[in-house]
């Protein structure tokens, strides 16, 4: 399973963000894998329909 978690940065030390479809970043956890991933937000300056 891949749990989500907002990110405030690109950096595991990070703080969480609040704004989910604002957020700077994304920390992908894979329990799978106990792998880690951090991806960008594209979406995070659209005008509208981003949270």
């Amino acid at each position: 399973m891949k749990v989500a978690i907002t990110s405030s940065g690109k950096e595991l030390t990070s703080l969480p963000d609040k704004r989910f479809g604002r957020c700077n970043c994304f920390v992908i956890y894979d329990t799978e894998s106990d792998s880690v991933e951090v991806v960008d937000n594209p979406s995070r300056d659209y005008n509208e329909g981003a949270g």
